[in-house]
């Protein structure tokens, strides 16, 4: 049973909340490739830091359901807050400039058909 219970923890701390679609895991790679800018936030490290407070990277990181789950189930939150919140705020990153460049191309092409 203490078995079982570590490797979901770590099942839990490892998979982090936010996730890409294939979608936008492949247009973030071409992303890459072409050198497009990358969306300043969240940043890594910055909510890595902020999650000694209970929820304070998920709450950096805009996840406002995440850092009160983790205020209420303080000090065990402390398990999964700090690589949830590192984790997250990568792939939030990732995520926002997916949607960003998305955004500038459908302003340049309605630009275009004016």
């Amino acid at each position: 049973m203490k078995r079982m219970i570590l490797i979901l923890a770590v099942g839990l701390i490892l998979a982090g909340c936010a996730h890409m679609t294939p979608a936008q895991r492949d247009l973030w790679d071409e992303l890459v490739a072409k050198g497009e800018p990358i969306a300043g936030y969240p940043v890594p490290a910055l909510s890595g830091v902020l999650s000694v407070l209970p929820g304070g990277g998920q709450f950096a990181n805009g996840q406002i359901g995440l850092g009160i789950v983790n205020l209420i189930f303080w000090p065990f939150s402390t398990l999964w807050g700090l690589p949830s919140a590192i984790l997250d705020a990568g792939t939030l990153r990732k995520m926002r400039s997916v949607e960003a460049y998305l955004q500038k191309k459908m302003s340049l092409e309605r630009a275009r058909n004016r």
